[in-house]
């Protein structure tokens, strides 16, 4: 499988001789070759589609820091990179091209998605400035990224379905949102004795569906622990190698203003889940807020539950 040593090896080798519009090279292991990566005459880094005989017609699209052209002469479809701030963003919208794409025969299929693709990142390349995350908020990212870690290594649920399932960046009711079941998830230290719960809707039912409480227990670990970038890297790798959409992924994570650089601001925090627990809020008798049983007028509620109160809860 193509990987980001291989692209970087690409890059190293290419240099703009100034003939041409084009210096590129050959994105290897495709059983149909037309992938490309590339430099045009202004040095920015390019991934062209060889549309060899194909006649496909495709309008100009300038996007902030990244636009997408129709060469008639060459009859290539060109992925132009204009801001070097966003090299690596670029590298992954290549492995996820490639990944869908490479071995296929069909050259219409190709330019389809190669387009497709390009629509669906452009967002993926704006500049976006987020507040600095909380230690809170650090361990709440982590935890959730580990379930959903979790989850695409035991589920046989489509990749897909499992990332658009993943609604805690959303600000939903319940961090994991499926047909039957829903999560919500909470990462704590390893001596906490409580929770935080943030609204009356979070251990609130759907009509029809099971609803479980996740406790994951951790502490911080410099030496074996992982920070938010290498879990990144982690699942990223996960969806490729199951030929999913890593756009669910990227979108999920921009609804905080994140994306795999602004993830690196964290790096010194690195944490292990040492224990799990799960609980069933739906039980008569868990001890909770919710909005259905809410007096008139009471709303937005934050409150703490002891562990101790949900001991006879815990699904064995």
């Amino acid at each position: 499988m193509m990987n980001k040593e291989t692209i970087q090896q690409i890059w190293n080798s290419l240099y703009h001789t100034g003939k041409g519009e084009f210096e590129y090279r050959l994105i290897p292991n495709q059983e149909f070759h037309y992938l490309n990566l590339g430099l045009n005459s202004n040095g920015e880094r390019c991934l062209i589609l060889d549309l060899d005989k194909l006649d496909f017609d495709q309008k100009h699209i300038e996007k902030e820091n990244i636009s997408l052209k129709y060469f008639k002469t060459e009859n290539c479809l060109c992925i132009i990179l204009n801001n070097s701030m966003f090299y690596e963003i670029f590298d992954d919208l290549v492995l996820s091209i490639n990944n869908k794409i490479s071995q296929s025969s069909n050259l219409q299929f190709a330019a389809t998605i190669f387009v497709k693709h390009f629509n669906k990142w452009s967002a993926f390349f704006e500049k976006k400035y987020s507040k600095r995350m909380s230690e809170t908020s650090i361990l709440g990212l982590y935890g959730e990224l580990k379930f959903l870690e979790s989850l695409i290594l035991s589920e046989d649920t489509s990749i897909d379905e499992l990332l658009m399932g993943w609604r805690g960046p959303y600000d939903e009711a319940h961090d994991f949102v499926y047909d039957l079941f829903d999560y919500e998830i909470k990462t704590i230290k390893k001596d906490s004795s409580f929770v935080k719960i943030s609204s009356e809707f979070q251990l609130e039912s759907t009509v029809g569906k099971e609803l479980s409480l996740v406790i994951q227990f951790t502490e911080d670990n410099l030496q074996i622990g992982q920070n938010l970038s290498e879990l990144y890297e982690v699942i990223f790798e996960m969806i490729l190698e199951r030929s999913g959409d890593l756009s669910i992924f990227l979108d999920a994570l921009s609804q905080k203003g994140l994306n795999k650089d602004e993830l690196k601001l964290y790096d010194e925090r690195k944490y292990t889940i040492l224990t799990k627990s799960v609980y069933h809020p739906l039980m008569d008798g868990f001890p909770k807020l919710i909005s259905a049983t809410l007096p008139l007028g009471v709303s937005n509620l934050n409150y703490t539950l002891h562990l101790k109160t949900i001991e006879n809860f815990k699904v064995n």
